[in-house]
């Protein structure tokens, strides 16, 4: 009783929201402790409290049992290597990651799921995920992403058929599978048929930079300004920032930058700050920050956080530039995202973000070793923009 209050009075206190998202959060613990209480396991106990927290409808305010606490400062999660996507309506590999088992396996990214554990992924099976109203709605303990709905009917089908597939699959395995937990998949290739067993395997996958140098279109002189630098990274993480300050300044008198935050999760705000002033040819206020008013609980305070190319080491980097996002590009890769479209009119090229951008301070440690992480910080974008559960960035066409 006392970690479930405790839980609940720091939501109620932190949360940047003063309105709870609408929610009647006296009646949140007025249903749920009881049943947190009542829990005969830990297991039990920590699916009762996530269940409390999805009342908020909030992609980052979440309670973590101790091993999950320990495994995200880690950057460790269950994997298979297979992230799925959906183009044209298909369910496909859209992304295999290198010495994984879907690696291993042979999968290939392009490769059409038309089976997942048995069930066909059929034109019937898209059909039936399309029109159920569950889909239209965001149920983290039914086995969700993060991502908001899309306002776009074509990419809002293609999120509904992405959480029929994820939904299936928390049905079969569980909503914590163990380790090695197997996953059948059919693929068609082409016209091959392939079967495979995927198991999951706890996989650490530390931030990381990548940067390599490409031909300029139309045969321009291949110099170092006459080509393009892409640049991808996968988190907002102190760890990253020599090396991605490396790489941004071998880039610079590129004649255009491509910056691919897909897969990137987000992140410190701090580093997005310093990433985001490095594109700048002056200082900027590029967001609107909200947060709870300490002197009044029931009313926010709004601070103009700025950018300032001055922190850099190099002249700020003016030349074109082009962001590759996805639905998984979320937080402070979004910040970045819809930044350097706003400031400096980049291409945002891909999908639509997952509308996942709120700020986290900290982790709050629970008596047993768990943690709770609570939204205490939102965004809106210099150009009136809210961040969360909007998709604020969006490709073009």
């Amino acid at each position: 009783m006392e970690t479930a209050q405790r839980v609940w009075r720091l939501v109620g206190d932190r949360f940047y929201d003063p309105r709870m998202n609408g929610v009647y959060w006296i009646g949140v613990r007025e249903r749920y402790l009881p049943r947190v209480v009542a829990a005969g396991s830990g297991a039990q106990f920590y699916r009762e409290l996530k269940q409390m927290l999805s009342e908020l409808g909030d992609s980052h305010t979440e309670v973590l049992s101790p091993r999950e606490a320990l495994d995200l400062r880690q950057f460790v999660a269950l994997r298979t290597g297979l992230v799925l996507g959906v183009v044209e309506g298909q369910v496909v590999a859209a992304e295999v990651a290198p010495d994984t088992p879907a690696a291993q396996a042979g999968v290939r990214a392009g490769d059409v799921v038309t089976a997942l554990n048995g069930a066909r992924r059929d034109a019937a099976f898209v059909q039936a995920a399309l029109t159920d109203p569950l889909t239209a709605r965001h149920m983290p303990g039914a086995g969700d992403g993060p991502e908001a709905l899309p306002a776009d009917a074509r990419d809002a089908e293609r999120i509904r058929l992405l959480r029929a597939v994820r939904r299936l699959l928390r049905s079969q395995t569980g909503s914590h599978p163990a380790p090695g937990t197997p996953i059948e998949f059919e693929l068609q290739r082409t016209r091959e048929v392939l079967h495979v067993v995927l198991r999951t395997q706890p996989q650490a996958r530390p931030p990381k930079v990548e940067f390599r140098w490409l031909a300029a279109p139309g045969g321009a002189d291949a110099s170092v300004g006459g080509r393009i630098a892409p640049i991808r990274f996968t988190c907002f993480h102190p760890s990253v920032r020599d090396e991605l300050e490396r790489a941004l300044q071998n880039a610079a008198g590129a004649r255009g930058l491509v910056i691919d935050v897909r897969g990137n999760g987000g992140g410190l705000l701090d580093t997005y700050r310093w990433v985001a002033g490095e594109f700048m040819p002056g200082e900027r206020v590029p967001m609107l920050v909200t947060r709870r008013d300490g002197g009044n609980p029931t009313a926010q305070k709004v601070t103009e956080p700025r950018v300032d190319p001055r922190v850099s080491r190099h002249c700020p980097l003016l030349m074109p530039v082009a962001v590759l996002i996805d639905s998984r590009t979320g937080s402070a890769a979004e910040l970045l995202a819809v930044t350097l479209a706003e400031q400096r009119n980049a291409l945002l090229i891909g999908e639509p973000t997952c509308g996942c951008v709120v700020g986290v301070r900290v982790e709050y440690v629970l008596p047993d070793g768990g943690g709770l992480r609570i939204a205490e910080t939102g965004f809106v974008s210099a150009r009136g923009v809210r961040m969360e559960g909007s998709q604020p960035c969006r490709p073009l066409g």
